[in-house]
């Protein structure tokens, strides 16, 4: 990254490890600190983004301190886009204009994006093309305080093919959100930027959301669905997405015998009984979407590492060091590039290497 610098926020929200206390600019050559941010008193900031309230402090403050680019990473379904979506209402207030794109597999024209950037920044007059479009964008955000957040973004060309970094950046207080799987979409933009790592949920608000959206309005279970509820909770292993979606499910059926069966399904991954839009067929359609992504190589790792490496299969976890060998002699390829696979796997957030380089698969991926 040259002279620019790389500002790793670990660990926001109500996440299962608790490190979220400071912001941490960290460069090649040295290391600057950011003091903490000013937390705000308690608010309702409502469930669809509970255990999320200081994900959003930190990303209020950061704006307010003119970050120019912030990007929330992590698997899917793990909050990215209504962590987004909430922080822009949050600060929207403080900008000339807002602007939120979804960049999904149809909405993967350049033209489109910023046909719809334009629209939205309240741009009259529809570009007949690119290259008007592009002059169009240049021009606003250079004379124009703007927010833009880009949710789901694919590859870097989403971003320059429709507004040159430099252009967005050349006004002091423009600033970019992205949401993604794979932060190295942006390694090469060239602009110093802050990276934030969506977790998952800790036990207590992954019980709050599951009860939340199980029992609607209530705010306790039947006694016999205790323990099978600990069980699902457990299985889902903080993952917001897979709490709604089990949740939703079984919010009108109050009998055990359901719940038992929906907690063994879901251990084997197979699709509950009933209406698609209530089970979570919904869930693994979109966890699939990272698995289909990788390369051939990559995925013959994952399936290796979920098959033998995981938890569940080698209860002390799979050392990195030790792991690598064993892919080297069985592909008979370089060991830089099966490094490389498994940094891919990291990238994309499939899968996590700790702190003490033992290899991990969230629950609901295996």
């Amino acid at each position: 990254m040259g002279g620019d610098f790389v500002a790793i926020t670990p660990y926001y929200g109500a996440s299962m490890n608790k490190s979220h206390e400071n912001i941490e600019l960290q460069q090649t050559s040295n290391k600057v600190l950011v003091s903490n941010p000013i937390l705000l008193n308690e608010v309702d900031i409502g469930e669809e983004v509970l255990g999320r309230k200081q994900c959003l402090l930190q990303i209020s403050s950061l704006c307010v301190s003119k970050v120019k680019a912030l990007y929330l990473v992590g698997m899917g379904g793990i909050d990215k886009t209504i962590i987004a979506k909430a922080a822009l209402n949050d600060v929207k207030h403080m900008y000339d204009a807002s602007c939120f794109i979804e960049c999904d597999e149809i909405n993967n024209d350049c033209y489109k994006i910023a046909c719809q950037i334009l629209e939205q920044l309240k741009v009259e007059t529809k570009p007949k093309d690119l290259n008007e479009a592009q002059e169009k964008l240049k021009s606003f955000v250079i004379k124009k305080k703007v927010i833009i957040v880009l949710d789901n973004l694919k590859n870097q060309s989403q971003i320059e093919d429709v507004v040159a970094m430099d252009d967005l950046f050349a006004m002091n207080g423009n600033t970019l959100i992205v949401t993604t799987r794979d932060w190295k979409v942006l390694e090469y933009c060239g602009n110093k930027f802050c990276k934030v790592n969506v977790e998952e949920l800790d036990e207590k608000t992954s019980w709050r959301l599951f009860i939340t959206h199980s029992c609607g309005s209530q705010d306790k279970l039947l006694d016999e669905l205790v323990e099978v509820s600990k069980k699902i909770i457990k299985v889902c292993n903080g993952l917001p997405l897979s709490f709604k979606v089990i949740g939703a499910y079984l919010k009108e059926k109050k009998r055990l015998r359901y719940w038992e069966r929906a907690f063994q399904r879901l251990k084997r991954e197979r699709e509950l009984d009933g209406d698609e839009k209530n089970s979570h067929y919904k869930l693994w359609n979109i966890l699939r979407i990272s698995f289909d992504n990788l390369r051939v190589e990559e995925k013959k790792i994952f399936l290796e590492i979920c098959c033998f490496f995981s938890n569940d299969v080698y209860l002390q976890g799979m050392l990195k060091e030790r792991a690598l060998p064993i892919w080297f002699n069985i592909e008979e390829k370089r060991m830089e590039d099966v490094e490389y696979s498994l940094n891919r796997l990291v990238n994309q957030s499939s899968i996590k290497i700790d702190k003490d380089g033992i290899i991990k698969v969230h629950n609901v991926m295996m």
